[in-house]
C-alpha cells in the first residue's frame, strides 16, 4: 500500500523534478506527513455493469437452428442522483456501449449518454425524491 507522501514523491522522481508546487507547500508546512481520520477527498459512487448473451435465431419452426449473434453490453453510472447537495455540472452521469458480433456487419451498435449540467434535488412529502434540472444527453447509433 503506497501512502500518502511516497504518492506525492514518486511522480515527481518519475518526472524528473522534485516537487510540483503544491507538494512542496505540504512538505514544508508538515502536511504531507499528516495521517487523518476522515476523508480529504469527496468520493463519489460509481457501478459499472458488464453484460453478454447470445441471440440465435430460428429458421422455421426449428429451434436454435439459424445464425447466431453474440452481444456485449458495458453500463457506467457515476455520482448519487439522490444525494442533496449543491450540485456541480456532470456531478451525475450515465454511459452505455453495446457491442455485437455475428449476424450483423457492425460490431459497435449504440452508445448511449446523459449527463446533469445543472438543477438541484427535490424532495416531495410523499417520499418521492427527484434531481431536477438540466441534462446534457448524447445518444449514438451506428449505421
Amino acid at each position: 500500500m503506497i501512502n500518502r507522501r511516497d504518492r506525492k514523491i514518486l511522480p515527481g522522481i518519475f518526472c524528473f523534478r522534485s516537487f510540483s508546487d503544491k507538494s512542496f507547500q505540504q512538505f514544508t508546512q508538515g502536511k504531507m506527513f499528516r495521517v487523518t481520520s476522515e476523508e480529504v477527498y469527496q468520493t463519489e459512487p460509481m457501478n459499472v455493469t458488464l453484460s453478454g448473451g447470445v441471440h440465435k435465431v430460428n429458421l422455421g419452426s426449428n429451434f436454435a437452428t439459424g445464425l447466431t449473434d453474440y452481444m456485449f453490453n458495458i453500463m457506467l453510472d457515476y455520482g448519487n442522483p439522490f444525494e442533496v447537495r449543491s450540485r456541480k455540472p456532470f456531478d451525475y452521469f450515465k454511459v452505455r456501449i453495446d457491442l455485437t458480433e455475428g449476424i450483423s456487419r457492425k460490431t459497435l451498435d449504440n452508445i448511449t449518454g446523459y449527463g446533469f449540467l445543472f438543477g438541484s434535488n427535490s424532495h416531495s412529502y410523499g417520499g418521492l425524491d427527484m434531481l431536477l434540472g438540466d441534462f446534457k444527453v448524447l445518444t449514438t447509433s451506428i449505421i
